[in-house]
């Protein structure tokens, strides 16, 4: 009754879940009530996760479909999944509605993708620097991007942001804040939990800023104004991270790993489950912009 028979299947594919089930005495029986209350509150979190990443839950259930069993026919019913959509393609209702939300920018739905996009058609009217060079890449030695920033190596090198993090994080509709991004586990302070990508624009080419990041390395100063990473059509799940005038919970940083220099989001401090991921945007994006973030120091 507390996550439904879809939720146990769901959760039961997970061998931490099945051992706080089972009767041994080892398992803390206040740790079992904690986890499923937990579980209970998040329930709507707990059956999307199921469905968007294809988890075979009512192949457990099948067997028991003729059983008589209180609750099992409404679980068992054939609910729409979205094995063609990328899981930071969709995002959770608020409660007590179940129409699960696509996220989009002037009617247009923003699309998932993995690094930045480089056009040159997007630089046509640039002279510096030149239209036909992705400055953000080591190879292209227009700027000094330094050594990798995990290795040490100088040279381009098989160091990359690892894709976890984000596969542990969910778009939830907010109240009053558009879609936010929610931690489906702990991470502690440090952790590089992903990397911004977008479209490689020239900075300040786009009238509308929301979903701009400047890119700038830190070791060459003449990156700065040059490139914008723009994520209003293409990017990731770290686009959609609200603002927090305070304990905001990471940062952007800009890294040199792998073939490339990028913005990185890191946590700046320990990150709870369920708990929604905020990033200081800083006071020239709030300009023109009302901040709604509910901070006393807002």
């Amino acid at each position: 009754q507390r996550i439904g028979w879809e939720g146990l299947a769901i959760a039961a594919h997970s061998e931490a879940f099945r051992r706080i089930l089972s009767l041994d005495q080892e398992v803390d029986s206040q740790l079992r009530r904690e986890v499923l209350e937990a579980l209970k509150a998040n329930r709507n979190s707990l059956e999307f996760y199921g469905r968007v990443r294809n988890i075979d839950w009512r192949g457990l259930l099948l067997p028991y479909s003729n059983d008589s069993i209180r609750y099992m026919s409404p679980a068992l019913k054939l609910v729409k999944k979205f094995w063609d959509r990328h899981p930071h393609e969709l995002a959770i209702p608020p409660q007590g509605e179940d129409h699960v939300i696509t996220p989009n920018y002037n009617n247009c739905r923003q699309v998932n993708i993995t690094k930045n996009i480089w056009s040159p058609a997007d630089w046509k009217h640039q002279v510096d620097p030149k239209p036909d060079i992705n400055v953000t890449m080591r190879w292209a030695h227009v700027y000094d991007l330094g050594c990798c920033d995990f290795c040490e190596s100088p040279h381009a090198c098989r160091c990359q942001v690892q894709s976890m993090p984000g596969e542990l994080m969910e778009l939830v509709k907010t109240e009053d804040r558009g879609i936010g991004v929610r931690a489906l586990w702990p991470f502690r302070k440090g952790d590089v939990l992903g990397e911004y990508v977008g479209r490689l624009i020239p900075d300040g080419s786009r009238p509308d800023q929301t979903y701009a990041l400047s890119w700038e390395a830190p070791s060459d100063p003449r990156t700065q104004g040059k490139v914008s990473v723009d994520a209003c059509y293409e990017g990731n799940w770290t686009r959609f991270v609200n603002h927090a005038c305070e304990n905001a919970s990471t940062e952007y940083r800009c890294r040199t790993f792998g073939d490339h220099a990028a913005m990185t989001l890191e946590a700046t401090r320990d990150i709870e489950v369920y708990e929604e991921i905020t990033v200081d945007y800083g006071p020239s994006y709030w300009k023109k912009r009302l901040c709604r973030c509910g901070s006393p120091k807002c």
